[in-house]
């Protein structure tokens, strides 16, 4: 009997050692996770993180207990304040972008205000080479006389022919040059809407005169015997005039074609022309109109067609500020 009731004993305390080790299992737990009695930092820290997990816990079970039209109107709010945020910074981005092209523009403005006084400058470096260095043509009021004779026997010529000299003042030959000239004896004094008629069928062939050279510009239509007699008679009963022009181009490129324009009266005279064995004087003065060079002919030819044949003088045009567009 003894002997069967030791084992019971030994279970009995198998059983109570498992109770025993059951309790400190549940002792130890206790102390690992939650506040330290004899600890006050522990266990201010274990009441934040308990605080902690019941916001969460609370915002869960609300977020849990929304609709999902909540969802959507939270996502509306979000891309709304993101929209807002984006446009905020956009704008910011293009005031700057907008006051750094405002600084191009005036750079702009200030190299094409240098880029246009350096053109300028150059233009009239170029004109003022042009002016200095480029053929200019003008007749002069003494022309060579030359007597028509029909045969050597003769006393008296039959007629007179003339050629106006003609001189380069500039410094370069000129280009493409071409001549007429004219001579008759009108009945009155030059009227003032003459036309200047080129006379006679001389074909126009081009020539050149050298720098500081002068040729002659002749006259193929004679005066004869009878209106010199009228020219040379007191008082006149006939008025002898010369005129002419020539038109030529300078060396330099883009360039305009230049014309010069004359025009004289036989004034005085000393002597017989006609005799041949003496000498004449003949003086011929320059005419109100059609003597002229370039643009003074253009608006003569104008100032003609209005009726007032006096000496124009254009006003000078005035400066054009950089930027301005001189209208037409």
């Amino acid at each position: 009997m003894l002997e069967n009731i030791a084992p019971n004993n030994e279970e009995k305390d198998g059983t109570s050692e498992k109770k025993d080790d059951i309790a400190h299992l549940h002792t130890v737990t206790e102390g690992t996770y939650g506040p330290d009695e004899n600890d006050e930092s522990s266990h201010h820290e274990y009441e934040g993180w308990e605080k902690l997990r019941s916001t969460f816990q609370m915002v869960r079970t609300w977020l849990i207990s929304r609709k999902p039209d909540f969802y959507v109107a939270s996502a509306t709010i979000a891309m709304v304040i993101t929209t807002a945020v984006y446009t905020y910074y956009a704008r910011k981005q293009w005031k700057e972008m907008r006051n750094a092209g405002r600084q191009t523009d005036k750079l702009l403005g200030l190299y094409c205000q240098q880029l246009t006084q350096i053109a300028k400058q150059v233009s009239d470096s170029h004109s003022a080479l042009v002016d200095v260095q480029r053929a200019f043509v003008n007749f002069t009021p003494f022309p060579n006389v030359i007597r028509s004779v029909n045969n050597t026997e003769a006393t008296e010529a039959n007629g007179l022919y003339f050629s106006i000299p003609m001189t380069n003042n500039g410094n370069t030959p000129t280009q493409d040059m071409v001549d007429h000239c004219n001579a008759q004896v009108l009945p009155k004094t030059l009227p003032k809407n003459f036309p200047f008629p080129d006379l006679g069928d001389k074909e126009n062939v081009r020539t050149v005169i050298s720098p500081k050279g002068t040729i002659y510009c002749a006259i193929k239509v004679p005066i004869s015997k009878a209106e010199i007699q009228q020219a040379e008679s007191v008082p006149p009963q006939g008025y002898l005039y010369l005129w002419g022009w020539a038109t030529y181009k300078d060396v330099f490129q883009r360039t305009i074609t230049h014309r010069t324009e004359y025009c004289y009266k036989l004034t005085k005279w000393g002597g017989n022309s006609l005799s041949l064995k003496e000498n004449a004087v003949m003086q011929f003065d320059l005419c109100p109109i059609h003597n002229c060079t370039d643009n003074e002919c253009e608006e003569e030819k104008i100032d003609q067609d209005k009726g007032n044949t006096g000496a124009t003088v254009s006003p000078e045009s005035p400066e054009i500020p950089c930027g301005v567009t001189k209208a037409n």
